[in-house]
């Protein structure tokens, strides 16, 4: 497993003018990987409240210019 953190990521299903279902991904918070190899250490802003399903992404070089 890498040593990279990873992205905490949420999806945001909206719909388009011309009715097209889409989604975009909201970035709340950052994963780092434990150092046994299981498992992740994650870390969220304070008052973030996590309801349904997230995914736990590796980090692209644009979202590691961002965060």
């Amino acid at each position: 497993m890498t040593d990279k953190p990873f992205n905490i990521l949420v999806a945001d299903t909206y719909t388009t003018k011309n009715g097209e279902e889409k989604t975009s991904w909201i970035r709340l918070g950052v994963a780092f990987p434990n150092k046994n190899g299981e498992g992740f250490t994650c870390q969220l802003p304070e008052g973030v409240a996590l309801t349904g399903k997230f995914m736990i992404l590796p980090r692209t070089d644009k979202t590691e210019d961002a965060a």
